[in-house]
Formats: structure tokens, sequence, C-alpha cells
């Protein structure tokens, strides 16, 4: 005997690509940060940048974003430094990579619209935040960092 199943019809609501995109970013406001990923790049103008990717977090999970410090968005530069615990590093007048790697803070989160309509919008730092009740992560050191100047003949184990 062959038994037929009636299948239910599930209602949907349908979206656009822009809606679906848009579902994902997180509102405009204060976040608290961490550099994930710290490298040195030139911009497509040819100016120096480090090139950061933030973890952003939020009430509904972490995001990531990306970031860009340039000199010539200097008001951005000296508040990440600031909000991060590198505020001597800035005033030295050099920033490396390496320096912003593994800090945290907090970042005011905007939602970026792409003028051409071309890109769907996507969230972006407008400015960081100088907070002193943020916790400071210091950068993990790699193995070559701890070791250097070390001679490890005279470990006892």
């Amino acid at each position: 005997m062959l038994t037929t199943f009636r299948a239910e019809q599930m209602k949907i609501t349908p979206k656009t690509e822009k809606e679906l995109a848009s579902e994902n970013l997180l509102e405009p406001g204060i976040y608290d940060v961490e550099v994930m990923e710290a490298k040195e790049s030139v911009s497509k103008k040819g100016n120096e940048m480090i090139k950061l990717k933030l973890r952003v977090f939020s009430d509904r999970g972490e995001r990531h974003i990306y970031d860009y410090l340039l000199d010539s968005v200097s008001f951005k530069v000296r508040h990440f430094c600031e909000a991060v615990g590198l505020l001597e590093i800035y005033e030295a007048g050099t920033l490396l990579a390496i320096d912003c790697f593994g800090r945290a803070g907090k970042a005011h989160i905007a939602i970026q619209k792409d003028k051409t309509g071309e890109y769907p919008d996507r969230n972006g730092v407008k400015d960081y935040i100088v907070d002193d009740s943020t916790i400071r992560i210091t950068p993990k050191a790699s193995a070559e960092m701890v070791t250097s100047g070390f001679d490890t003949d005279d470990v006892p184990f």
C-alpha cells in the first residue's frame, strides 16, 4: 500500500541581497573591539597605512570588520592609540603593526553606505573612544621574541 504525504508549504519572506546583507550589520554605537590582525600596507593613493582586522563584541555575538590607520586621518590614529594604550608610541612618532596586535579598546561603529550603490552597506569605525575602564590586552609575544637573546643551552630541562 502506497502512502502519500502532502507537503505543507513553508512561508517565506523574500528579501533582496541588499536586505540580507543589512541584517548582519551592527547598529551604530559604541562597542568593545580587539585587534585580531594588524598589517603594514600601502593605500591606493600610495600612502603608508596599517590595516586592522577588528573583533567587535556585541549582544548579537562578535563581528569582524576592517579599519585603516592613515596619517591623513590623524584624529583617528591618535584616538586609536589613546584608546588602546599606545599614546607614548604615538607621541614618539612611529607606529608599527606589531604595536597594534592584540590591543583592545572601544570604537564608535557606524554604517557606511556605498555612494555608488554597487556594494551593500557595511560597518566601519567612525572613531575610537578613550575609556579608562577598557581592559588592555598586550600583544602576544612570538617564540622568536621570547627566546631572542637567550642561550637555550642553559635550560635545565
